[in-house]
């Protein structure tokens, strides 16, 4: 009797750590960061019951498109990856481009990343630092016309 009720409480504190094992073998969408430059832990987002979530616009970019864009259209694309801290702001040492495609656009977004603000990401109900991938693109038109543009504006190109 007494091995059946050791079983019956293995089962029942065994259950929500294995349901929370396998919620959490989703796909991350960071790579791992060292740990050792901050106090605590740094996870990523498929290790956290909340992953962090960004609060309000992308910040205004201080950057101008080179004068060279096509009639066809232009697109910029920069993609970096860095941590936000348990009070919801993003790590200025940790700031890393992991792709793009044009140098002065990655550098005017990486310059506008330190006034992004988030929601922390939660763990276990406590606010816990993440590592957080940021992709921003815009897009370049150039019009040519002889009267003022009447109804919608050009359309971006498409893929970017």
């Amino acid at each position: 009797m007494r091995v059946a009720w050791v079983f019956l409480l293995l089962a029942t504190f065994a259950s929500p750590r294995l349901a929370q094992k396998n919620k959490k073998s989703k796909r991350c969408s960071g790579t791992p960061v060292d740990s050792t430059a901050m106090a605590g832990p740094i996870y990523q987002d498929c290790q956290v019951d909340k992953p962090a979530k960004r609060k309000g616009a992308s910040p205004r970019l201080n950057w101008e498109s080179s004068a060279g864009a096509s009639p066809n259209g232009r697109c910029y694309r920069a993609e970096f990856q860095f941590v936000v801290n348990e009070f919801g702001g993003v790590v200025p040492g940790s700031i890393q481009a992991t792709s793009s495609n044009d140098a002065t656009f990655e550098q005017a977004v990486q310059g506008s990343l330190v006034r992004l603000r988030y929601e922390p990401a939660k763990l276990d109900g406590r606010a816990v630092a993440q590592v957080v991938v940021y992709k921003q693109t815009a897009s370049v038109v150039v019009v040519v016309s002889s009267s003022p543009l009447r109804g919608a504006p050009p359309q971006a190109p498409l893929g970017c």
